[in-house]
């Protein structure tokens, strides 16, 4: 029992923290790809390598998109709740 407790609040972390870091999977999936498209190029596989790779630099882009546009929520959050102190303080 609990084990079952334990691999639940693992998930609930990974959960907050992807709430938080929108792009962070997506960051980790280029990662993966990229390295997997090392592997296969030392295999002489370069097409399939080639492919892996796009598909990895199309993950960093929508990874870094992601972690942008939360950046800017973020901010704009951060700027409407001080300017409403102002304004009504």
């Amino acid at each position: 029992m609990k084990i079952l407790q334990l691999i639940f609040k693992y998930f609930k972390k990974i959960g907050e923290y992807i709430e938080r870091e929108p792009g962070a999977p997506f960051i980790l999936v280029f990662v993966g790809l990229l390295v997997t498209a090392t592997l296969f190029l030392c295999m002489n596989n370069d097409t399939f390598a080639e492919k892996l790779a796009e598909y990895a630099y199309y993950s960093l882009v929508a990874g870094i998109l992601l972690q942008c546009i939360a950046v800017v929520i973020k901010n704009g959050e951060k700027t409407s709740s001080s300017s409403n102190l102002l304004f009504w303080g």
